[in-house]
């Protein structure tokens, strides 16, 4: 689950979740909006904040969040 469909569905704001996670509000709106991947050591804090409902991959495009480039 991304990180941004977790917070909106146990309702948790950006502010919240920073506080929460000890981070500041600008890093957690990155990751929540999807412009940086967290590294290692903060990946593991938001699993275990999330109780593993957001993984590791849940930060990384799938396919069907790629533009079709075959048109």
């Amino acid at each position: 689950m991304k990180l941004k469909d977790y917070m909106q569905k146990e309702g948790i704001s950006i502010a919240q979740a920073a506080e929460q996670l000890g981070l500041n509000y600008e890093e957690v709106r990155r990751y929540y909006h999807g412009i940086t991947i967290p590294r290692v050591a903060r990946l593991r804090e938001i699993i275990l904040w999330s109780k593993g409902q957001v993984m590791p991959n849940d930060f990384f495009a799938n396919d069907n969040d790629l533009p079709d480039l075959t048109a």
